[in-house]
């Protein structure tokens, strides 16, 4: 598997003869080039689009669409559907035969945002903010454990169904700070794989081991 290069956008003639030796090499040992690709933000130079993606086409097995990370540090969703298609469509609308070398990335982790909340004591606000970090990654197990933690203390966490993003996002809040968790449910991964299939792309998952058991059984 290798990765888009950014920093050497400008010289992609070259990149492209790279990818078709070293695709030539692999498949003398019988294995796959992969290549993992950023998705668009939406502003800002496109780093591989539709040009890029029929250029490396033919010297690449499989691309790998780095669709998560959508907000980053902000609060907000990891990767909101309609984001995803556009995406889909920007790279295979013009040539939908190479639709089978696309792999959309889902992802199988979170984000919690930590929101500290108005205190009056102002060393205390700054001593929280110092020790814990505004926003962190948050796989299966964290998740779980969050749960847990809130069962443990009979407090409840309200997780509500964002229709525009389709994601749950959930809420919930202890003495000096809100929380907010955006982490995949079986719905939202339901949805899409139901939408990706009808462009004929397959999927790609980042990644094992981060997600929920339950998580499986819907490939």
């Amino acid at each position: 598997m290798g990765y888009f290069p950014f920093s050497l956008a400008p010289y992609r003639t070259d990149l492209v003869a790279f990818f078709q030796k070293l695709n030539e090499a692999l498949k003398l040992n019988a294995q796959k080039l992969i290549l993992v690709i950023p998705a668009a933000r939406g502003s800002g130079q496109q780093l591989f689009g539709a040009r890029e993606f029929q250029q490396y086409a033919p010297h690449v097995d499989y691309f790998s669409l780095m669709t998560y990370d959508f907000s980053g540090s902000t609060p907000g969703p990891n990767a909101p559907l309609s984001w995803i298609l556009h995406n889909i469509m920007t790279l295979v609308s013009s040539k939908k035969a190479l639709a089978k070398q696309l792999l959309v990335g889902l992802n199988l982790y979170g984000y919690e945002y930590l929101i500290p909340k108005a205190e009056k004591n102002v060393r205390r606000l700054k001593e929280t903010r110092k020790s814990k970090p505004s926003y962190r990654p948050i796989v299966g197990h964290e998740y779980l454990d969050t749960l847990k933690d809130l069962q443990a203390r009979s407090q409840q966490a309200v997780a509500k169904w964002d229709s525009t993003v389709h994601e749950h996002i959930l809420t919930l809040s202890d003495h000096d700070q809100n929380h907010i968790i955006y982490y995949p449910t079986q719905q939202s991964i339901s949805v899409r794989l139901a939408k990706i299939a009808e462009f004929g792309v397959g999927v790609s998952l980042w990644e094992i081991g981060q997600g929920l058991n339950l998580f499986y059984d819907l490939f």
